[in-house]
């Protein structure tokens, strides 16, 4: 398991998840921060409806939340359409693509 994060420079985002490697599983943690807003994109009505059962008032996480992948957890947790690859970190200044370029 590989530990990431997501840290929001304009909005309040701040997440921390694990990567499974070999199922390529990502779960966001509990007590993680989502942003506040979420623009339209195709999986909009889903993040908001999941939102609406996984998050408090101000955008607390709940409980653990597992993702198939990396894109659907850092669309859950930025509330906008991104590449999971490029939004996860795995150090500061090092991408989950990178890592996982590295590490292949």
């Amino acid at each position: 398991m590989i530990s990431l994060f997501i840290k929001g420079r304009k909005r309040r985002t701040k997440a921390s998840a694990v990567y499974d490697e070999t199922t390529g599983i990502v779960t966001v943690l509990k007590g993680s921060i989502v942003s506040e807003q979420i623009s339209e994109f195709q999986s909009s009505d889903h993040i908001r409806k999941l939102r609406s059962e996984k998050t408090d008032s101000v955008g607390m996480v709940l409980e653990d939340i597992p993702f198939k992948n990396s894109t659907a957890a850092a669309q859950f947790v930025c509330g906008y359409s991104v590449s999971g690859l490029v939004a996860w970190h795995v150090e500061k200044h090092k991408t989950l693509s990178e890592w996982i370029k590295e590490n292949s």
